[in-house]
């Protein structure tokens, strides 16, 4: 039973290297992989805070965007106004180009009297 220990013994100590080959390789791949996981954590980081500011400039745009939509809607009560108050001037439009007729006429008339008027005013 001893040989059986002692070859199994003696294949392992052949084994060793190879393994210890093995292990090195193993961690140099586990090196590689945390320094991966180091870059991959600060691009995450920064891409984290990049987030952040981002959600802040949207946050304000959104209430840049708000205070925008109840100047918009103010302005759009104002135009209303404007508008009723337009139409109702227009309509008085025509009643009041009646009334202003007339003092055309009068004014076309003093028009042709007025070289007439000047004569009688000029000394002679």
């Amino acid at each position: 039973m001893k040989t059986h220990a002692t070859n199994h013994f003696a294949s392992l100590t052949d084994d060793l290297p190879s393994l210890t080959d093995d292990l090195a390789s193993l961690t140099d791949d586990l090196a590689s992989l945390t320094d991966d996981l180091a870059s991959l954590t600060d691009d995450l980081a920064s891409l984290t805070d990049d987030l952040a500011s981002l959600t802040d400039d949207l946050a304000s745009l959104t209430d840049d965007l708000a205070s925008l939509t109840d100047d918009l809607a103010s302005l759009m009560d104002d135009l209303a106004s404007l508008t009723d108050d337009l139409a109702s001037l227009t309509n008085d439009l025509p009643s009041q180009t009646n009334d202003f007729s007339p003092l055309m006429d009068d004014f076309a008339s003093l028009t042709r009297d007025f070289p007439s008027v000047i004569d009688d005013l000029i000394p002679v």
